[in-house]
């Protein structure tokens, strides 16, 4: 049986699970570098940005550390989600923010709720295990990110920029998707961007 034969959730979670593979065997170094890569490929397309929403990365996925401190440097806004039931709820970096561990394993931000915040965002950086080359998004599973995009218009419509952050091996040709799964306008990869 391959994923072709699967449901689309089934063939989602078979490839998830092989994509966390090769992400937990990638080493620190390597990790290090796409970081460092990342930031600043992405950096070159919000530098004229005044609020992105982020997230902090677990340490399998493409850092974000080095991208939200160049942002900071440069005075952009950044906000960052916290778990709220099955929503995420905003709020916005400072120099007093401080972080606790959630249940997940997620580091999220203590701090007043700003979710008002995404709609003056002017780009959504967020995390996916692979994009299509069409622009569909795998994310981890728990819907977070596909239900707050959906408040959200897309930027045809005015919306933030969407842009997830993935290793240069997982931009795939396809992936299993449903109608809720949430597109991106940009990849930002270690060695190149892709626009959709």
């Amino acid at each position: 049986m391959t994923t072709a034969d699967l449901s689309p959730a089934a063939a989602k979670a078979a490839l998830r699970g092989q994509i966390r593979h090769v992400r937990r065997d990638r080493s620190d170094l390597e990790r290090a570098h796409a970081a460092g890569s990342i930031a600043a490929r992405a950096l070159r397309l919000l530098a004229d940005s005044s609020l992105i929403a982020c997230y902090v990365s677990m340490p399998t996925e493409p850092g974000t550390a080095a991208l939200i401190d160049l942002l900071r440097q440069r005075d952009i806004r950044v906000v960052l989600p916290r778990v709220n039931g099955d929503v995420l709820d905003w709020v916005e970096l400072t120099d007093a923010t401080h972080f606790t561990t959630s249940g997940l394993g997620i580091l999220e931000p203590d701090g007043p709720v700003a979710n008002d915040a995404l709609a003056e965002c002017n780009a959504f950086v967020l995390p996916a295990l692979a994009v299509s080359r069409e622009g569909i998004r795998l994310g981890q599973g728990g819907g977070f990110y596909d239900r707050t995009l959906e408040s959200l218009p897309a930027k045809a419509d005015g919306g933030p920029v969407r842009i997830a952050l993935l290793f240069d091996d997982e931009l795939v040709d396809s992936v299993p998707h449903e109608s809720h799964d949430a597109r991106v306008d940009q990849v930002v990869m270690p060695e190149r961007v892709v626009s959709f």
